[in-house]
């Protein structure tokens, strides 16, 4: 699923935070983020406000974080027993995805192992968010491996319908989660006393 360019939202810029603290330094959060941006057969999206949030904690392997968005963008839909592309508000991530890109924050960086544990959170830290998003087209029997990752014998996931990995690369928060955080940051200093 080619696309003809890397479609870039109109809305507000976000500040480039790149996605995972873990990353190696020579693979640093913002070099995977630029090639990801590069790669003309993945989407870019800038400026995308989260409208709501859903965390799935009975879902597989890790907590689905599902991100409702302003405006609609790549994805699968099921229709009848088929995957079709098509768009959708609806954005699939996980826990790890936000809590690397909060790592990459000074102003945040300490949420992200409490969002690891605590998946919940997320549904009221990233209420009115504005988000960066790579959307990476992955293919039916393709082998995917998060490109964030670091550790070298990551297995390989791989389905049997094409999909969309979607890389959440920059947060904004809003007012709510800037209030959040507050809270968060004061428990957990509460917590280590």
């Amino acid at each position: 699923m080619a696309n003809e360019e890397n479609k870039v939202a109109p809305e507000a810029q976000v500040t480039e935070q790149v996605i995972n603290a873990s990353v190696t330094a020579n693979n640093s959060f913002e070099a995977i983020v630029a090639k990801l941006s590069a790669n003309k057969e993945n989407t870019t999206y800038r400026g995308l406000k989260v409208r709501n949030v859903i965390v799935n904690l009975d879902d597989e392997e890790y907590p689905r974080i599902t991100l409702v968005l302003n405006q609609e963008v790549n994805g699968y839909n099921l229709e009848g027993d088929k995957y079709v592309l098509s768009k959708t508000k609806n954005v699939y991530t996980t826990a790890f995805n936000i809590a690397g890109v909060l790592k990459e924050d000074e102003s945040t960086a300490m949420l992200g192992n409490y969002v690891v544990r605590n998946p919940k959170v997320a549904e009221n830290l990233l209420s009115g968010a504005t988000i960066n998003l790579v959307q990476i087209p992955v293919k039916a029997g393709e082998e995917y491996r998060n490109p964030f990752t670091t550790k070298a014998d990551s297995d390989a996931y791989v389905s049997d319908h094409d999909w969309i990995s979607n890389c959440v690369t920059g947060i904004k928060l809003g007012v709510i989660g800037n209030k959040v955080v507050d809270k968060l940051i004061d428990r957990i200093v509460d917590e280590m006393m």
